[in-house]
């Protein structure tokens, strides 16, 4: 579930010795491949905080189950509106997007970028990717992340 894929993320990052599927160790080609294609299952699975009420909640696990039929309809309609045209950008193009975009700003935030706070004994330092702001709607402050994990205000100098 992308719930406790992200919490394990969150809590590998915090270990010193960090997985490199966790902290996007490798070669951008490498982790994009990890990323991108496979699933992280540690030996020896931490208990994390919140994951279980939601990972066993039927909702959500019918959302990740069949997100991918659920743009079905959505294609449909942009199939009557303008054609196979409409449905590879307006379903195709946007999910490739979304995900491949997804991936690219984590692994920048992991990799390059600015560090206002060093955390000592993580296994992943976070950066601050500041040309991406606009696009990810904060969501590249991440050097700010890891310094406060639990504050809501990630953008806390000038022009973020």
């Amino acid at each position: 579930m992308s719930l406790y894929q992200h919490q394990l993320r969150d809590h590998g990052q915090r270990r010193a010795g960090c997985h490199d599927y966790l902290r996007h160790g490798r070669s951008i080609w490498r982790d994009a491949w990890w990323q991108l294609h496979c699933t992280f299952e540690p030996a020896h699975p931490a208990r994390l905080d919140g994951t279980e009420r939601i990972a066993h909640d039927g909702f959500y696990r019918f959302l990740e189950r069949t997100w991918m039929l659920q743009q079905a309809p959505f294609a449909l309609l942009l199939y009557l509106w303008g054609g196979w045209a409409f449905v590879v950008r307006g379903v195709a193009a946007r999910v490739t997007a979304a995900v491949s975009g997804y991936w690219l700003i984590s692994y920048f935030a992991h990799n390059h970028g600015e560090m206002h706070f060093r955390i000592d004994g993580v296994g992943m330092q976070g950066k601050n990717v500041r040309f991406t702001s606009l696009l990810t709607m904060g969501e590249c402050w991440y050097n700010s992340h890891r310094a406060f994990p639990d504050s809501a205000k990630l953008g806390l100098y000038p022009g973020e």
